[in-house]
C-alpha cells in the first residue's frame, strides 16, 4: 500500500532510506534543518581543494535492496584481505579479526598474559566498565602494561573510565602473541579465537570473515560524489527534500501530521515518519522530557589534517593505520589504496589527531616512521572545519543513552521510527543504522 512518508534528517542515512522507500513505491518527503544535504558526506572545501570529512569508508550492509542503491554509483568494492576487519561487541562477538597489538618479542611478559588469559577461561566478562571489561578478559598484567595508557592515549582525555562499547569504535578487542600456524590452531576454539590476533591481518582465512560485508566508495575520491549520485535518484523518484526548516510540533493520531517553520510555517500529513536525525533532539518533541542533550559528557575535540606528498606512502595496501602510542596522532589515511585521487604526481594522507596538533609535528612524525622518505614534499592543510566531536562512550553517556531509549521504546507511536544512533546498542556505524532501520521498518510493515 502507498503511503505518505516524511523522513527527517538529509544525511546519508536519511537519503538512503528514502531512496529505498520511494523505490518501493511510497510517496516521500525529506525535510533538513541544514541548507544542504549530505552531513558528514558532504566534504570540506579548502585552497580550491574538497576533502573527504574526515576517515571513513561505507559498508554493506547485507540487505539487497539497500546495498543496490550503493552499487548503481560509480564505485569500488573491498572485502575479506583487502579490508580491515571489525567485530561486534554488542552481540557479543568479540572476534575482531585484526591486527592490534603485537607482544611476540615481548616474551616474559607474553607468556605472563597467556596464563592470565588462560585462568579466565570460564569468565563472563560482566559489567560494562571499559577498565574492568580488559582486567577480566586480558588479566591484570595486559592491562597495567598496555590497555591503560592505549585507552588514554587514543582518546586523548583523562576520563577514568568508558563503557565497553567504544571498543567497536577502536578495535580493542585483541592481543597478537603468536604466530599465524598458532594463532590460527588456538582460533579453533572460541575462547581463544575472541582473545587472540592474527600477525597478518592481510592473511587471515577466510572463515573468519565469512560474516564481514564488503566496504564501499566511489571509484573517484569523495563522498560528496555518493551524495551527487544519491541525489539524482532522488530526483527521478520525485522525492522533495525540503531545506531549512525548524520543528515546532508532531502530531500523532488519526490524522498525523507535522508542523514546521521554513519562510513561514507549513503543515504536512504523514502515514509514518522516520528519524533521521540527532536521536536526543526528539527528545522534546515525543514529550520524553529527560533533557539527555544537557546531561551528556562534552565530546572528544579532535582535527584532521590533509596532507599532499610527492612521494606514495610505504603502507602497502591498508585502508588506515591506528596508532595508539603515546603522541597526538591517532590514525592515518591513505585515500590512494582505495580510490582514484584527483591530484597529478602526489598522494593524500589524511591524519586524525588531537585538536591543535603542530604541522611541525605531524610532518617529523611521517619521516621517523618512514612512512614517506625523508625530504619528500609535503603540504599540510588543517581546515578550521575539519574539527571533529566524537560521541564521548563514557559510562555516563551510554547509560543515559540505555535510559532513553528504555523510556523511547514505551511511549513511540506506532507510525515513528528511530532512525537514527543507538549507541548503548551498538548502532552508529552507518550500515548498523541503515540494517537496523530496514529491520525496523519490516516489522511494522512499512517495507
Amino acid at each position: 500500500m502507498k503511503k505518505n512518508i516524511i523522513v527527517v534528517g538529509a544525511g546519508i542515512n536519511g537519503l538512503m532510506l528514502a531512496t529505498l522507500l520511494a523505490k518501493t513505491g511510497h510517496a516521500v518527503k525529506i525535510l533538513e534543518s541544514t541548507n544542504q544535504i549530505g552531513g558528514q558526506f558532504l566534504g570540506i572545501r579548502s585552497k580550491g581543494m574538497r576533502y573527504d570529512h574526515g576517515l571513513y569508508i561505507p559498508q554493506l550492509t547485507g540487505h539487497k535492496n539497500v546495498d543496490e542503491i550503493y552499487l548503481k554509483q560509480d564505485v569500488v568494492t573491498r572485502s575479506l584481505h583487502f579490508k580491515d576487519i571489525a567485530g561486534n561487541i554488542f552481540k557479543e562477538i568479540l572476534n575482531t579479526n585484526s591486527l592490534f597489538l603485537d607482544l611476540r618479542n615481548h616474551k616474559e611478559i607474553n607468556s605472563k598474559i597467556f596464563c592470565e588469559i588462560t585462568k579466565n577461561i570460564v569468565n563472563q566478562y560482566k559489567g560494562n566498565s571499559l577498565n574492568n571489561y580488559f582486567k577480566s578478559r586480558f588479566g591484570e598484567t595486559a592491562y597495567k602494561n598496555f590497555f591503560h595508557d592505549l585507552i588514554q592515549n587514543t582518546l586523548f582525555t583523562n576520563q577514568k573510565d568508558f563503557d565497553k562499547a567504544i571498543l567497536k569504535v577502536f578495535h580493542l578487542s585483541r592481543l597478537v602473541l603468536f604466530d599465524e600456524k598458532i594463532s590460527e590452531n588456538l582460533k579453533s576454539f572460541s575462547f581463544f579465537d575472541s582473545m587472540i590476533g592474527f600477525p597478518n591481518q592481510m592473511k587471515i582465512p577466510n572463515h573468519f570473515l565469512s560474516d564481514k560485508t564488503p566496504s564501499v566508495y566511489p571509484k573517484s575520491y569523495g563522498l560528496y560524489n555518493l551524495i551527487d549520485g544519491i541525489k539524482e535518484d532522488l530526483d527521478k523518484l520525485n522525492v522533495e527534500i525540503i531545506l531549512g526548516i525548524k520543528i515546532k510540533k508532531i502530531k500523532f493520531g488519526k490524522n498525523s501530521h507535522i508542523i514546521f517553520e521554513n519562510k513561514q510555517e507549513y503543515k504536512l500529513q504523514f502515514d509514518d515518519l522516520l528519524w533521521c536525525g540527532n536521536t536526543y533532539a526528539i527528545d522534546k518533541l515525543l514529550g520524553i522530557n529527560l533533557s539527555i542533550a544537557k546531561k551528556l559528557e562534552m565530546p572528544i575535540k579532535q582535527s584532521v589534517s590533509f596532507i599532499q606528498t610527492s612521494e606514495k606512502p610505504k603502507v602497502k595496501n591498508i585502508y588506515w593505520l591506528w596508532d595508539y602510542d603515546k603522541n597526538p596522532i591517532m590514525r592515518l589515511s591513505f585515500p590512494h589504496n582505495y580510490t582514484k585521487l584527483p591530484f597529478k604526481n602526489k598522494y593524500l594522507i589524511v591524519a586524525e589527531h588531537s585538536f591543535n596538533t603542530n604541522c611541525d609535528y605531524i610532518r617529523k612524525y611521517l619521516y621517523d616512521r618512514k612512512i614517506i622518505p625523508n625530504g619528500s614534499y609535503l603540504q599540510i592543510d588543517t581546515p578550521n572545519n575539519s574539527v571533529r566531536y566524537y560521541y564521548n562512550f563514557s559510562k555516563v553517556n551510554v547509560r543515559l543513552d540505555r535510559e532513553f531509549l528504555k523510556l523511547f521504546e514505551h511511549i513511540k507511536p506506532k507510525n515513528f521510527h528511530l532512525c537514527s544512533t543507538k549507541v548503548s546498542k551498538g548502532v552508529f556505524y552507518l550500515h548498523d543504522l541503515l540494517a537496523d532501520s530496514v529491520s525496523e521498518l519490516q516489522k511494522n510493515g512499512v517495507l
